[in-house]
């Protein structure tokens, strides 16, 4: 299923979530034992830039993502 998944990396726009949505999500964090914080401005670039502070974090990305080398993945 990796060939098929997507991924959106682009900055949300603004608009509030619908509260369905936001309810379902909310489900589907508690299903997982999870608690759902919601945090923005200053807060939530804070926390956007913690893995960029981790070397290990950087180390493991660069295996997975193979900087500089595009095509396919021969996993």
């Amino acid at each position: 299923m990796i060939p098929h998944r997507r991924t959106n990396r682009f900055p949300f726009d603004g608009r509030p979530l619908p509260k369905d949505v936001l309810s379902r999500l909310i489900a589907a964090a508690h299903d997982e034992d999870a608690t759902p914080l919601l945090v923005k401005g200053e807060t939530a670039r804070r926390v956007l830039d913690m893995p960029a502070a981790d070397a290990a974090y950087r180390a493991e990305l660069a295996h997975w993502t193979r900087p500089g080398r595009s095509g396919t993945c021969r996993c």
